[in-house]
């Protein structure tokens, strides 16, 4: 039977599972035991950490936020400090300028989001009274019209970039074309400038 295999096979796989079973020794002996130190520091050491040093910074964090807010409500939004307006800050002063323009950000945003829930509101008056509306929600519709208007003269007709300061120059040539119409007799008035977004 050795002639009939080709030269450098020896013969049939035996099965290991077989080998084994006859083999008289245990099969774990044969691997090498790893030795373990039964005081590992490991745990030790992050245990005394977190005691120590992480639980009471953290419990005064939690103190010092606590006499921080007087109230444990949380509400949808944050209350930020008022900061020094772009007019106020020196032009060499960057923090000044730089704090303006994200507070100008914010009260954009916000003055954009008023408006926003002020027409939800008139709309949803129109709703309810679907006959008589023009009486019954004449004072949401002023109000809407109104911020809308307000909103149109600061914001409107400055581009894409706006900032502070764009917004700033705006309302000072407003100012100047209203002096000057005013000193020439000319009537000064903005409801051209708010045709385009009238009912």
């Amino acid at each position: 039977m050795a002639g009939d295999l080709p030269p450098g096979v020896t013969g049939p796989i035996p099965n290991p599972s077989e080998v084994y079973k006859n083999r008289d020794e245990n099969v774990s002996d044969s691997f090498a035991t790893q030795t373990r130190s039964k005081l590992n520091p490991a745990p030790y050491l992050s245990t005394f950490f977190a005691y120590t040093l992480h639980l009471p910074s953290l419990k005064l964090k939690q103190f010092v936020e606590g006499l921080r807010s007087p109230s444990k409500r949380r509400y949808y939004h944050e209350k930020f400090n008022r900061v020094p307006e772009i007019w106020e800050c020196k032009t060499d002063d960057y923090t000044c300028v730089y704090e303006a323009e994200i507070q100008f950000r914010r009260d954009k945003m916000v003055e954009t989001k008023i408006i926003e829930l002020l027409e939800k509101d008139m709309n949803h008056c129109k709703r309810v009274y679907p006959v008589s509306w023009e009486e019954n929600c004449k004072g949401k519709i002023d109000e809407f019209w109104q911020m809308k208007r307000n909103w149109h003269t600061k914001y409107a007709d400055l581009g894409i970039y706006q900032n502070a300061r764009n917004v700033l120059n705006k309302q000072k040539n407003r100012y100047i074309e209203k002096r000057y119409k005013e000193r020439m007799g000319m009537g000064y008035s903005e409801d051209w400038i708010f045709q385009d977004y009238a009912e």
